[in-house]
């Protein structure tokens, strides 16, 4: 899987962030280490695989991150230099407060675990009418639109040539 793809240019998916094109960051994963980049370096570059960027808090407190992104009508997570294909109903969410562990298996390799500590000041920030918004990952993972989640990062490319 890693072989085959060099590159993969990331849109990063801020919380309580909703639809602000002038605030989009942009990055790109190349072997496994993570760049800045920005819209120009991604519409002028042939490779179209776009995915998402989520950052987080650790449960250490640290700032860590994964990126989502579609490929061969699947779509994959990277995360601690692993990829792991995302199955309908292989990802579980537990969680205990501000403490989240998310769980995905594919079948039977060993499942990823993602540690995530949402601090409470993102939920005094929101006003209540996304509460998605709070911690984008747990959105993105949590709800079961497998195939709409697929043809809307696929359609990410247009998103940005047209933004």
């Amino acid at each position: 899987m890693k072989n085959k793809l060099k590159k993969i240019y990331l849109v990063k998916v801020s919380p309580n962030l909703h639809a602000a094109p002038a605030n989009t960051r942009y990055f790109m994963l190349e072997e496994n280490q993570i760049y800045t980049t920005n819209k120009e370096e991604i519409l002028s570059s042939p490779q179209s695989i776009i995915g998402y960027i989520f950052f987080f808090f650790s449960w250490e407190f640290k700032t860590d991150f994964c990126v989502i992104f579609p490929h061969n009508e699947s779509l994959f997570l990277f995360h601690n230099n692993t990829y792991i294909e995302i199955e309908r109903n292989s990802v579980q969410i537990k969680k205990i407060l501000f403490w989240r562990i998310i769980t995905i298996k594919k079948g039977n390799e060993l499942p990823i675990f993602i540690k995530l500590f949402t601090p409470p000041y993102r939920w005094l920030f929101n006003d209540g009418m996304f509460p998605e918004a709070v911690e984008p990952l747990i959105d993105f993972l949590i709800n079961d639109n497998y195939d709409s989640k697929l043809s809307n990062m696929k359609k990410l490319y247009q998103y940005i040539s047209t933004s």
